[in-house]
C-alpha cells in the first residue's frame, strides 16, 4: 500500500544528513538547476558518440536523477524497467504478480522473466535509433551478457557506454527512506532536501506524489545486500565488454547534477 506523501519519513535511527544532502528544508527543484541546459542537440550521427547508456548502481545512488535531466535536456529516451514493471503490478498483470510479491520481499524477479521483458521493451527503442538509458537491468552477470548479444546483433556494441553511480550505503539508505515520486511523469523528490514547491504535487505536471511501498529501512537494506553480493560483480564483468563512466554521487546534488551536465555537454 502506498504510504501517504505527508506522513512523517524519519529513518529510526534519526541520523544526521550525509554529504549528500544540504541542511536547507527550502524547496530544491531539479528544474531551477536545469535551466542553463537548454535543450542540447545530441549529436546521433557521430561514429564516437555513445547512444545507449547502461546505468549500474545501488538503490538511492542517484539513476533517477542522473535519467531526469538525460531525458528533459538531452533528448534521450528513458528505459527505466522498475517503472515498467510497476506499471504491470498496477495492472495486476500475470508478471506484475510475480514481480509484486517479490518486491515486498525486496527479491528480484527470476532473471528469465525479466530477460523476456526487457528485450520486448529494448527492440522498439533500438529500431527507432534514437538515444536512450536503460535503467534497472542489467543485474547479474547472466543479464550483462543478454544485453551484450541484444547489442552485439544490432552491431551496437561500439556505441554503448557503462555509467556506474557510486555511493556510501548510508547515503543510498537515507535518499531512499525520503524519496517520493510523480504518479503520472515519474520525476523524483526528495523530502528532505529536494521538496516539490507544492505539498505533494509534482512541479512538472501538478499530478499527486507517491512513495514506494517497498522504499522501507528494512527491505533498502535488503536491497544494498545483494546489491553489493550480485550486482558489483555483474559491474566487472560488464567493463570487460563496454567502456564505462564513473560517477561519485556521494556529493550534493548541485554538484552532482554540474558532474552530469559536463559529461553531457563533452560527450
Amino acid at each position: 500500500m502506498t504510504t501517504s506523501i505527508i506522513s512523517e519519513r524519519i529513518p529510526e535511527n534519526n541520523f544526521q544528513a550525509s554529504s549528500s544532502t544540504t541542511s536547507s528544508s527550502k524547496s530544491f527543484s531539479l528544474l531551477e538547476h536545469t535551466t542553463e541546459v537548454g535543450k542540447a542537440t545530441f549529436q546521433q550521427n557521430s561514429d564516437s558518440a555513445k547512444r545507449y547508456l547502461v546505468l549500474f548502481g545501488p538503490p538511492g545512488a542517484g539513476k533517477g536523477t542522473f535519467s531526469q535531466l538525460a531525458k528533459e535536456h538531452y533528448n534521450y529516451k528513458h528505459l527505466c524497467v522498475g517503472d515498467l514493471i510497476r506499471e504491470e503490478i498496477d495492472q495486476q498483470t500475470i508478471i506484475g504478480k510475480e514481480a509484486e510479491e517479490c518486491l515486498q520481499k525486496g527479491g528480484l524477479l527470476p532473471e528469465s522473466t525479466i530477460q523476456t521483458f526487457v528485450d520486448k521493451h529494448m527492440a522498439p527503442l533500438i529500431a527507432s535509433k534514437k538515444p536512450f538509458i536503460l535503467d534497472g537491468f542489467p543485474r547479474t552477470q547472466e543479464g550483462v551478457c543478454f544485453i551484450k548479444d541484444i547489442f552485439s546483433r544490432h552491431d551496437l556494441n561500439k556505441q554503448v557506454l557503462l555509467i556506474i553511480f557510486s555511493a556510501k550505503d548510508i547515503t543510498c539508505e537515507e535518499r531512499v527512506l525520503w524519496r517520493a515520486i510523480c504518479k503520472k511523469c515519474s520525476t523524483v523528490y526528495n523530502l528532505q532536501f529536494c521538496k516539490p514547491k507544492i505539498e505533494n504535487q509534482c512541479d512538472l505536471c501538478q499530478s499527486p506524489l507517491k512513495i514506494r511501498s517497498n522504499d522501507t529501512k528494512e527491505i533498502v537494506k535488503k536491497r544494498l545486500e545483494e546489491h553489493h553480493k550480485i550486482a558489483e560483480k555483474a559491474y566487472e564483468l560488464a567493463k570487460s565488454f563496454f567502456p564505462s563512466k564513473t560517477f561519485d554521487t556521494d556529493q550534493p546534488l548541485e554538484t552532482c547534477l554540474q558532474n552530469y551536465r559536463l559529461f553531457f555537454d563533452e560527450t
